[in-house]
């Protein structure tokens, strides 16, 4: 409870500072994130104890067009829905977005995609379209401000500027997001790497996890959908009933794996015969309003029935 009100003390006097028209009017400048002539008013919102932001109006100095500058802030690291509320809730009708960060969080929880290099990754690829989002870390302590660099990943992984009709509809931000971002770390800590994950807004092609090993015949790989989420093994050769003959000594371990037993051994012609498990019903637009908390339990629990499915799979034998 000492933790919570800490946080909401420190949070409070950072927002009353940037509540004042010299401030606003200061970062702006500073940063050439804006030339306003004239603030006008300022709202505040909390999202919570760790988090708040202020929805600011002011002229534009040379067209005199009002701007909607929206400022969120949030104690310790960055966090992906910080960009996502920039772009998708409240900050949807604003012409500028500045996701600021820092001091420290007493009370921050783990969350693979609460660290200011997501977020950095993040920021250059959702610019494409264009969103004007900024990143800037505060020095809580002096009150001054640093704009963070965020075009390492544009020119190598972005070469194209979308029409904001482009965008990306909230649920495909969280699919990709998902994989990218939560499944990825799942992986990498069951690999014991040291590296963080990224997540570089790329949204031309869905992403399907997947492991295939050179010089065996099938494929393994998630898929989730609106009806659930499948563990599935392709066949990729033709020159022996490999797929088929696992699905003869597996099946009850493959049907274990499954929500009630619901796997499937399917052969159409013209087309490599697959084995379908499904792992759970709830649809992939359930990411929306997923919790951090449940979109890690999601990428945990896909990630260890994937390994016992590859496990099942005997590559002496096959």
């Amino acid at each position: 409870m000492h933790n919570q009100t800490e946080n909401i003390n420190t949070l409070d006097s950072i927002i009353q500072h940037f509540e004042k028209r010299d401030a606003i009017t200061k970062l702006l400048k500073q940063h050439e994130i804006a030339k306003i002539k004239s603030v006008g008013s300022v709202r505040r919102y909390q999202k919570d104890e760790n988090r708040s932001g202020l929805l600011i109006y002011g002229k534009e100095e040379e067209t005199g067009r009002t701007e909607k500058i929206l400022i969120d802030f949030k104690l310790g690291d960055p966090c992906i829905n910080q960009v996502f509320d920039a772009i998708y809730e409240i900050g949807k009708d604003c012409s500028k977005r500045i996701i600021m960060f820092g001091g420290v969080c007493k009370n921050e929880v783990l969350d693979p995609a609460t660290n200011d290099s997501v977020v950095e990754s993040l920021i250059p690829g959702m610019n494409d379209y264009p969103l004007n989002l900024y990143l800037v870390k505060l020095d809580c302590n002096k009150l001054e401000t640093e704009l963070r660099s965020t075009d390492l990943a544009s020119d190598f992984f972005h070469t194209v500027i979308f029409s904001i009709n482009d965008l990306p509809s909230k649920e495909r931000f969280r699919e990709e997001e998902f994989w990218e971002v939560y499944y990825n770390y799942e992986y990498m800590r069951g690999k014991d790497y040291s590296s963080k994950p990224e997540f570089y807004g790329d949204f031309s092609n869905k992403f399907t996890y997947g492991k295939s090993d050179d010089g065996y015949p099938v494929e393994f790989a998630i898929d989730w959908f609106n009806d659930g989420a499948f563990l599935v093994v392709t066949q990729r050769s033709n020159k022996k009933d490999y797929l088929k003959e696992f699905w003869k000594t597996r099946k009850d371990e493959l049907q274990q794996l499954s929500q009630n037993n619901e796997t499937r051994f399917t052969y159409t012609p013209g087309k490599f015969p697959r084995i379908a498990s499904k792992v759970w019903n709830f649809p992939l637009k359930c990411l929306v309003s997923a919790s951090n908390a449940e979109k890690m339990e999601f990428a945990k629990v896909l990630h260890s029935k994937f390994l016992d499915l590859y496990d099942l799979y005997d590559h002496k034998k096959f």
